[in-house]
């Protein structure tokens, strides 16, 4: 409304011109000036939201956490030894079931439940204390005496031979056979009291197998005739 007025008072100044003077004569109209004000409280705004946007991401990058993570893939069934896993930091939710850092050495000596890929994080899910069963294998326990097994290296997830020895007072000439070229220790623990006694032997375990259910049989009967011992192929993976 303003600019139309202005265009009014000017044409009137312009018709009391005379005649000669009227094509001199130029009409000055108002220019805009351009507001910046909202420009500039759009700035501020966007830079405001940039620097909260920038405190949010530095917050959460640092809260990390030091947790296990596999260091390289084992195997389902494996012994997770030191040199399997390592520390990262990472920003994990609460829900996530992860293993603080220092608690590393408590995963060392147990077995994997399931494969654990290079650089996944470790949850105690797939930790387990003893080596996973399949649908075709069955648990056979031997009463180990020192003597009928190398018992240092008897932990989870060892690779055994299984030999029936050949008593003493046989005279056939029988020779002692393997039972089985593929048991897995599934568990090793003290026997109970009484079992202890009737071996009569300080120092022995209690020893139980992963074997096909096959083999088996053959395996408790020679267990039980105490014509059994236990050979070392393979030590824990690693």
């Amino acid at each position: 409304m303003a600019t139309r007025s202005t265009v009014r008072m000017a044409e009137r100044r312009l018709a009391r011109l005379p005649d000669g003077e009227r094509g001199v004569a130029s009409v000055v109209l108002p220019v805009r000036r351009q507001r910046r004000g909202g420009l500039a409280l759009g700035a501020v705004l966007v830079a405001l939201v940039s620097g909260l946007g920038f405190a949010v991401w530095a917050r959460s990058m640092g809260d990390r956490y030091p947790v296990v993570a596999a260091a390289h893939t084992v195997q389902a069934g494996d012994v997770i030894q030191a040199g399997d896993l390592r520390v990262v930091q990472v920003a994990v939710d609460r829900g996530v079931s992860t293993v603080p850092a220092a608690q590393e050495r408590q995963l060392v000596g147990k077995v994997a439940a399931m494969p654990l890929f290079a650089g996944a994080l470790v949850t105690r899910d797939e930790v387990s204390r003893q080596a996973p069963l399949g649908p075709t294998d069955a648990i056979v326990g031997v009463l180990v005496q020192p003597g009928q097994a190398p018992l240092a290296e008897l932990q989870v997830g060892t690779t055994l031979e299984v030999v029936q020895t050949v008593g003493q007072s046989d005279v056939s000439g029988a020779q002692p056979q393997v039972l089985a070229d593929d048991a897995r220790i599934y568990a090793v623990s003290t026997p109970p009291g009484g079992d202890t006694a009737a071996a009569d032997v300080a120092g022995a375990v209690l020893v139980s197998l992963k074997v096909p259910e096959s083999e088996s049989a053959a395996i408790v009967s020679a267990a039980d005739a105490d014509q059994i011992r236990l050979v070392v192929v393979a030590g824990p993976p690693g």
